[in-house]
């Protein structure tokens, strides 16, 4: 099941990310729960830093719920974007708003599942699997 909510108002249709969400997981074969939370500079800024300690904007944090003792959980985790830095990101990135909020969620997802970018071997691998999956998703 995916949880979807918003602290802000945003212009996109929810229903319509559930829609693609479901897509994502199904396309890796994943039977786990996600929330999404839809959240506002202040909001993302306070997250990021009581959980990661850095102080600053950014556009999306993911919270695994498969680690440790919870490593058989049926929730797959946390997704928490920061809707207005998507927004302000998604020109940089020639994406639509809305593409970039589905950019951000397929990268959480990988996180999620245990991809990561902190090598360039990794970055390479990960940022393959993103190009891959939204291709998909959009019959690129």
């Amino acid at each position: 099941m995916i949880y979807l909510s918003s602290e802000i108002e945003i212009p996109i249709d929810l229903l319509d990310i559930e829609n693609r969400v479901t897509k994502i997981l199904n396309y890796l074969s994943l039977d786990k729960d996600l929330s999404i939370l839809f959240v506002d500079d202040d909001r993302i800024q306070t997250i990021n830093r009581d959980f990661r300690k850095t102080d600053s904007v950014t556009d999306v944090l993911s919270f695994s719920q498969n680690e440790g003792i919870f490593g058989d959980s049926t929730i797959l985790g946390d997704v928490v974007i920061c809707y207005p830095q998507a927004k302000r990101q998604a020109p940089l990135s020639n994406n639509t708003s809305y593409k970039e909020i589905i950019y951000l969620i397929i990268h959480s997802i990988l996180h999620l599942i245990g991809f990561d970018h902190y090598t360039k071997e990794e970055n390479t691998i990960m940022r393959k699997k993103e190009k891959e999956i939204f291709n998909f998703l959009f019959d690129l």
